[in-house]
């Protein structure tokens, strides 16, 4: 069992009675002769009277990406948790985690895109609108 492309899909010669006479091998590029019926897409199971715009509909909404929601992780944690996290998320070397910056009630955002790549937007930014007058260490903004 394989699951096909739009594209790949559409190189069949689907007749309007749902059958086929050749389909693709596993990796849908060898040409197999014969007499085959499309019995399913997805879950979904053709019936035998369904016509072909019928059938390219449903392959259309069975290929199409999932959608995906946005995720956020919020993690309030001492400046030195966040600044060795943001070296191994990075791929940077963690053992010089020491040399980064940052002070206390200050904001990294940091975002995973769905290709896996990691991009720091800010790092120890104090933009989180807080008064310096509430730090419980550093009592000046540029610590």
């Amino acid at each position: 069992l394989r699951w096909w492309t739009l594209a790949e899909f559409d190189k069949l010669a689907l007749d309007e009675a749902g059958k086929l006479e050749f389909i693709f091998d596993e990796n849908a590029r060898a040409r197999l002769d014969g007499q085959y019926r499309l019995s399913a897409v997805g879950s979904l199971e053709v019936n035998e009277d369904a016509n072909f715009a019928d059938v390219r509909k449903m392959v259309a909404e069975a290929t199409k990406p999932p959608k995906r929601l946005r995720q956020y992780e919020i993690i309030v944690a001492h400046q030195n948790v966040i600044r060795y996290f943001f070296m191994r998320v990075m791929q940077f070397d963690t053992s010089r985690w020491l040399f980064l910056g940052g002070s206390n009630c200050t904001m990294t955002q940091l975002r995973i895109s769905p290709l896996g790549e990691c991009v720091c937007d800010f790092f120890g930014a104090h933009e989180s609108c807080m008064p310096v007058d509430y730090y419980t260490f550093n009592k000046h903004s540029d610590a």
